[in-house]
């Protein structure tokens, strides 16, 4: 129980600092991480002291309500905290209109990446099964030149090896993730171990989708001691399952 209570009372100000810092791509991985977690406690607590009932949800509330406090005093003005969330859905939406220019002006950044992808769903239809093998943008508008690649892993390799390479990136997230759950339903692995296992592999999925996590050095740590992680969870499930047939 108190692996489960310290896990939520640790996470929230964690999301807390990378809003603060600017990096939005890293923490909107984490928030989805945290509701994850959250949402998967009723389910995967083996017993009542492993979830997180009313008490536990009024906590997490009081910690959210703390953060934000914490985040205008990070960020110095209440205006700037709702414009960090506010200006890039308003630069998505003026995209979509195609007002392009006013976009870039409200939130560069957004357009920028939402043109990336873009590219790469033109790429992806090219070659639609095997994709164009490239892991990155041929040819890209003078503004895009700084780009090296889709800034996101997701559109990377659709783009790149088309519906079997995404089919192969869904088995290598769900294998895992179906094996950390059969391990908790049958008790075999604590609650709080499960719950952090899918939250972190949330987390990773969402930073897969928006960004290119493997191209930084701490993200790409996190990521292979995740997947050692979850290839434990495989091969443990695989081995009860040879043990309960034999």
């Amino acid at each position: 129980t108190y692996q489960v209570a310290l896990a939520m009372v640790c996470i929230v100000p964690g999301v807390i600092i990378l809003m603060g810092s600017g990096f939005t791509t890293a923490w909107l991985a984490t928030l989805a991480g945290m509701l994850c977690f959250a949402l998967a406690c009723p389910v995967l607590g083996s017993y009542q002291g492993a979830r997180l009932g009313r008490l536990g949800m009024l906590v997490v509330l009081g910690l959210v309500v703390l953060g934000a406090g914490s985040l205008h005093l990070l960020r110095g003005d209440g205006a700037a905290v709702v414009a960090m969330i506010v200006e890039p859905l308003q630069a998505s939406g003026m995209l979509l209109r195609g007002e392009t220019d006013q976009a870039m002006a409200v939130h560069s950044g957004v357009v920028e990446r939402l043109t990336l992808w873009q590219q790469a769903f033109d790429a992806w239809q090219t070659n639609w099964l095997l994709g164009s093998g490239k892991l990155g943008p041929i040819e890209t508008a003078p503004s895009l030149a700084g780009y090296p690649n889709y800034y996101s892993l997701a559109a990377a390799v659709v783009a790149g090896l088309g519906l079997v390479g995404l089919v192969g990136f869904a088995v290598l997230m769900l294998v895992p993730a179906y094996a950390v759950v059969r391990l908790a339903l049958a008790r075999v692995w604590p609650s709080a171990w499960a719950l952090g296992v899918l939250s972190c592999g949330v987390t990773v999925l969402v930073m897969a989708l928006l960004a290119m996590p493997a191209q930084y050095p701490e993200a790409l740590a996190f990521m292979v001691l995740f997947m050692a992680t979850a290839q434990m969870a495989v091969i443990h499930a695989a081995w009860l399952k040879q043990r309960a047939g034999g």
